[in-house]
């Protein structure tokens, strides 16, 4: 008689738990996430530079630091070399690391509008390959569709960078020297007003 009694309460509680859960019941689909990441691993040095562009387009900072050489799978140490008017005019320069290339791109986020596109634009002007390492040289155009005090419309110039393969095989930035065009603010100039 015990025996029945608990195979009756065993069945009542399985039917009480799948009633109170809905758990025949099918639910609503939830909505596909809208989030483009257009971020792949770099496997051709084509790929870092679109890379880039898109961290700009997207606005993601982790995007934008994972294309410059990372302690976890390299020993070479980034670089970055300003404009010579933007050395002397900007002191925060002189100590320039990957911590300073986050809290630009980080400022600069912060200081557009929400929904103010940032459009970079790499022309190609050439490059050197190595075996795992080249050097490839644009010019450059950032576009950032809002104008305020501190901060100019469009700014243009030439880089150069020295890219090479980390322990990944990816393709990543160890050197960048920019330079400036004349009548135009240089990307140094936007790192320097945006940090």
């Amino acid at each position: 008689m015990k025996g029945k009694i608990k195979y009756y309460f065993l069945i009542l509680f399985l039917f009480v738990a799948a009633v109170s859960c809905d758990f025949l019941q099918t639910r609503e689909a939830e909505p596909p996430n809208t989030t483009r990441d257009d971020f792949l691993p770099s496997t051709s040095p084509e790929i870092l530079f679109s890379n880039l562009t898109n961290a700009f387009k997207n606005k993601v900072t982790e995007n934008y630091l994972a294309c410059f050489v990372s302690p976890a799978f390299t020993d070479k140490q980034f670089r970055f070399v300003p404009t010579a008017s933007a050395s002397v005019i900007y002191s925060v320069f002189q100590n320039w690391d990957l911590n300073s290339e986050r809290d630009y791109f980080t400022s600069l986020i912060n200081m557009l509008p929400e929904g103010t596109p940032i459009i970079l634009s790499l022309n190609k002007l050439g490059y050197t390959q190595y075996a795992d390492s080249a050097v490839y040289d644009f010019s450059y155009v950032i576009n950032l569709n809002y104008e305020n005090e501190n901060l100019a419309p469009v700014y243009q110039g030439n880089l150069k960078f020295t890219i090479v393969l980390d322990s990944r095989q990816q393709w990543v930035i160890s050197r960048w020297v920019d330079y400036e065009k004349q009548n135009y603010p240089s990307w140094s100039e936007l790192k320097g007003r945006s940090y």
